[in-house]
C-alpha cells in the first residue's frame, strides 16, 4: 500500500466545496443508476400499511408521529399525487451514502483505499435502493451520521455545516424509526467508544453537546406529543400492538402452537390461536390484551430460555445459511486491511468488536429471529464500523516489504474488495429481477381488483394483496376499500373504516359481511374450514361459501359468505357456491400465485 496521505481530496484540500459536490454525485450515482435499471420495491408491506394510514390521516404506528404529521400534511395539503413516503426513504438512503463518501474523505488514509470502501459500501447498500423500507433507513442513517461525527471530529475537520449535517441526519432517522436510530446506536456504539478511548486527546464538550442538542429535543417532543398529543383510541392500539408485536416476531408464536394449558386460560380452541399467529384477529370478545398477555403467563420454555450448544449451533446455522452468507465475502477485507495495521490497541479493538457483532447477531436471530429488513442495515453499519476502526485511528501504515510484495498485498487487497462487490451485485440483479417481476404482478392484480370491486368492500388476510410489491415512487389509487388487516387492526384506520359502515367494534363485521353482497374476503384457501369453524361457534351462523374461482388463484379464494338455508347435517362441512364471472384471474392479469406470497412479512416490531 501506498504513503499515507489525504486521499482522494488532497488536490482539492483548498477547494473544500467540491469535496461535497463528489460526495453528494456519488450518492446520486449510485441511486440514480439503480433506479433507472430496476423498478424498486418495499422490503416488507409494513411500510405499504403505515403509507396507507398516512394518505388516509389516521393515526400511525412504528415512526414518530411527529414525522407522520408531517408526512400527513405533504399527502394532504401539499399534493397527494407525489409519493412523499418513498422520497422520504430515498433521502434517508442519499444521505447515509454521502455522509459516508465525504467523512471517509476525512480520514488520513493510505492512497488508494478510499474509492474502493465507497465502492465497497455502496455495493453493500444498493439493496436498500431496491427494496426500500423505513427500518433500514432509519438505522443505516442513524448509524452513518455518529461514525461520520467521529470521524469530522478526530480529524479536526468539524465545520458548523458538518455538525449539522450529522445532527440532522441522526434526528431523520430517529424520526424515520425510533427503535432504529437507537439500534443503530447498539450497533456502532463500542466502534465509537474504541474510537474515543484510542484518540488519546479530550474532545470539546461543548461540541459533543451542540450535536446532541437537537437529536434531545426532537426527542423530547416525541416522547410529549405520544403521550399526550394522540387519542385514546390510539394509545389503547399501541397497548395493544405492543405486546402483539413480541408476539408475532418472537419464537413464542411457534412454541405455543399446542399449548393446552394456554388455550383453557383463554377459553380458546386451536383455530383461535392459529387465526391470530396468522395476522388474522377480528374480534375484541376473542383476542384482546388481556388475552395475549396470558400468551406470555403460560408460554412453553421458549430457546432464549436455556441457551446451550445446540440452541447457538441451530442459530449460526440459520443466520449464515442463507440471507446473511454474502456477508461473509467481507471477510478476506477486513483481514487485508487488518494485516495491514501496525497498532496493536486498535487491532486488539477491532477483533473485540467483530467478537461483539458475532455474539449480537447470533443472540438476536435466537431471540428475535433477525429478519433482514434488521439484519441487513445492521452487518452493514458493522462493516463501517470496523472501516473507522482500521482507518480512523491515525494508525494505518504502509507494510515494510520490498515492492514486489508490496505490489503483492495491494492486488490481494483489490481481489479483497472485488469479491464482495461481485457477490453483491449477483444478489441484487437476482433480486431486482425477482421484484420487479411481482411488481408488475402487483400492478396487475390491483387493476383487475379495482376493475371487480370498485366501490365494493374488500377483507383480505394481508399476504394476499402482496402490497410489498408496489412501487415505492408510485401512488396507487384504490377503488375499492379495504378492511385494515394485520398489524393494522384495531388501529384507528381499522375504527374509521367500521364506523363508515355503522359499526363500532370488531366483533360486529363478520355478521355484517354475512349476506352482504358487497362484501368480499380474499383469504387463502386453508383458511375458509377455519373461518367457518369460527363463525358457527362464535356467531351460530353457518354459511355457504360463494366462490369466485375466476378471480381466485391456487393459494387464495375470493368468496362471500353467505347464510346456508339448508346446512349440511355433518357440523363441520359447509355447502360451496361457485359462480361465474365475466372475468377469469387466469386469463386477465395472471395473479401472484405459487410460493411467491412465503416472502411476505408482516412482523412490523
Amino acid at each position: 500500500m501506498s504513503k499515507p496521505s489525504d486521499g482522494r481530496f488532497e488536490w482539492c484540500e483548498e477547494r473544500r466545496p467540491l469535496r461535497v459536490v463528489f460526495a453528494c454525485g456519488w450518492a446520486i450515482a449510485v441511486i440514480a443508476g439503480l433506479l433507472l435499471a430496476v423498478t424498486p420495491t418495499y422490503k416488507v408491506n409494513d411500510n405499504a400499511g403505515i403509507l396507507s394510514m398516512i394518505q388516509e390521516g389516521a393515526e400511525a404506528p412504528f415512526m414518530s408521529p411527529v414525522f407522520v404529521e408531517l408526512l400527513t400534511f405533504l399527502y394532504r395539503d401539499v399534493s397527494p399525487s407525489v409519493p412523499w413516503f418513498g422520497i422520504a426513504n430515498y433521502l434517508a438512503l442519499f444521505w447515509a451514502i454521502a455522509l459516508f463518501v465525504h467523512a471517509l474523505s476525512a480520514l488520513r488514509i493510505p492512497r488508494g483505499l478510499s474509492i474502493p470502501l465507497d465502492i465497497v459500501f455502496s455495493a453493500l447498500c444498493a439493496t436498500f435502493a431496491i427494496r426500500v423500507g423505513y427500518n433500514a433507513s432509519s438505522i443505516l442513517l442513524g448509524g452513518v451520521s455518529l461514525l461520520a461525527f467521529v470521524a469530522y471530529l478526530r480529524s479536526h475537520r468539524l465545520s458548523k455545516a458538518a455538525l449539522l449535517v450529522c445532527a440532522l441526519g441522526l434526528v431523520f432517522a430517529f424520526l424515520f424509526r425510533p427503535r432504529g436510530a437507537q439500534g443503530a446506536v447498539v450497533v456502532v456504539g463500542p466502534a465509537l467508544l474504541a474510537m474515543g478511548l484510542l484518540a488519546r486527546r479530550r474532545f470539546a464538550v461543548g461540541v459533543v453537546l451542540a450535536f446532541v442538542l437537537p437529536i434531545s429535543v426532537v426527542g423530547a417532543v416525541h416522547v410529549v406529543w405520544k403521550t399526550t398529543f394522540v387519542s385514546d383510541e390510539y394509545r389503547a392500539f399501541r397497548e395493544f400492538n405492543q405486546v402483539r408485536g413480541k408476539f408475532h416476531a418472537y419464537p413464542i408464536a411457534r412454541a405455543n402452537l399446542e399449548n393446552v394449558r394456554l388455550f383453557e386460560a383463554n377459553d380458546w380452541l386451536a383455530y383461535h390461536y392459529i387465526l391470530l399467529k396468522d395476522w388474522l384477529y377480528f374480534d375484541e370478545d376473542v383476542w384482546n390484551l388481556e388475552k395475549l398477555r396470558n400468551i406470555f403467563e403460560y408460554s412453553v420454555p421458549l430457546p432464549e430460555d436455556e441457551i446451550d450448544a445446540g440452541t447457538i449451533a441451530s442459530a449460526f446455522q440459520e443466520l449464515w445459511s442463507e440471507q446473511y452468507a454474502r456477508y461473509l465475502t467481507l471477510l478476506p477485507l477486513l483481514v487485508v486491511v487488518f494485516l495491514a495495521c501496525r497498532s496493536r490497541r486498535v487491532a486488539i479493538w477491532a477483533a473485540g468488536y467483530a467478537l461483539y457483532m458475532l455474539v449480537l447477531s447470533v443472540y438476536l436471530s435466537i431471540a428475535y429471529r433477525l429478519p433482514d429488513r434488521v439484519g441487513d442495515p445492521m452487518f452493514v453499519l458493522g462493516f463501517a464500523s470496523m472501516v473507522w476502526l482500521f482507518v480512523g485511528v491515525d494508525r494505518i501504515r504502509p507494510l515494510r516489504i520490498r515492492a514486489p510484495l508490496r505490489r503483492a498485498t495491494g492486488v490481494l487487497f483489490a481481489l479483497a474488495c472485488v469479491c464482495p462487490v461481485v457477490v453483491f451485485a449477483v444478489d441484487n440483479a437476482r433480486d431486482a429481477a425477482k421484484w420487479g417481476e411481482r411488481n408488475a404482478k402487483f400492478e396487475r392484480q390491483h387493476a383487475d381488483f379495482n376493475k371487480w370491486f370498485k366501490g365494493r368492500i374488500l377483507f383480505p388476510q394481508a399476504i394476499v394483496l402482496s402490497t410489498q410489491a408496489q412501487n415505492p415512487l408510485r401512488n396507487y389509487e384504490f377503488l375499492y376499500e379495504v378492511v385494515p388487516s394485520g398489524w393494522r387492526t384495531y388501529s384507528p384506520q381499522f375504527y374509521d373504516c367500521l364506523r363508515r359502515h355503522g359499526l363500532s367494534r370488531g366483533s360486529e363485521l363478520i355478521p355484517f359481511a354475512i349476506d352482504n353482497l358487497d362484501f368480499f374476503f380474499a383469504w387463502r384457501r386453508d383458511y375458509v374450514d377455519v373461518l367457518y369453524e369460527f363463525v358457527k361457534r362464535q356467531y351460530g351462523v353457518r354459511f355457504m361459501l360463494r366462490a369466485y374461482e375466476g378471480l381466485s388463484t391456487q393459494r387464495y379464494v375470493i368468496f362471500q359468505l353467505v347464510t346456508d338455508p339448508e346446512p349440511d347435517s355433518n357440523l363441520s362441512v359447509y355447502h360451496r357456491q361457485v359462480v361465474t364471472t365475466p372475468f377469469d384471474r387466469r386469463q386477465v392479469g395472471g395473479a401472484i400465485g405459487g410460493d411467491e406470497l412465503d416472502d411476505v412479512d408482516e412482523s412490523g416490531k
